[in-house]
Formats: structure tokens, C-alpha cells, sequence
């Protein structure tokens, strides 16, 4: 098993420019996770890091991070959310 290194990086997602800290080994990105020591974001990560898991998905479908499915609430029958609360 190859050794994991750390790199630091920012997000790219939104204005916030989140200090990311990155856990990385034989040639993947093993974890991720706000960096500390970081002068703006001290840690912490803007809410839009919520949204990647999401821009993953439709990119893998649709061939590009910009295209997010909406569901046609109007028209559908049956709607399941996972893991949101619609209420909120």
C-alpha cells in the first residue's frame, strides 16, 4: 500500500474559498476535510461542500458538473427524496 501524503488546496465551489486539507494515496483522494490552520475558514467549509456528492452524480450522467437534474414536480406521480428534508 502506497504511503498517503497531505496537500492543501481551496475550494473552488462558491466566494468562500474554503481552506480544504486533502488526504491523498495511490493516486486517489482517500479524505477530505476543512483545514484548520487556514486564515478565513479556520476549519470550516462553506455549505455548497453539501452540494459535490450531487455535482459528482450528474456529471457522471450527464457528461458535465453543470447540469443538475430537477425533478418536474408538477408532472410527477411519486417523488422520494433521500436524505433531505423537504420541510427545511
Amino acid at each position: 500500500m502506497a504511503a498517503s501524503r497531505t496537500s492543501y488546496t481551496t475550494c473552488p465551489l462558491c466566494e468562500a474559498t474554503c481552506g480544504l486539507e486533502l488526504t491523498l494515496g495511490g493516486g486517489e483522494v482517500l479524505g477530505v476535510r476543512g483545514d484548520r490552520d487556514d486564515v478565513f475558514s479556520r476549519g470550516y467549509t462553506a455549505s455548497t461542500v453539501d452540494q459535490m456528492p450531487k455535482q459528482v452524480s450528474a456529471a457522471m450522467m450527464f457528461g458535465t458538473m453543470l447540469s443538475v437534474p430537477i425533478p418536474d414536480v408538477d408532472c410527477t406521480a411519486h417523488l422520494m427524496i433521500v436524505g433531505a428534508n423537504p420541510l427545511a
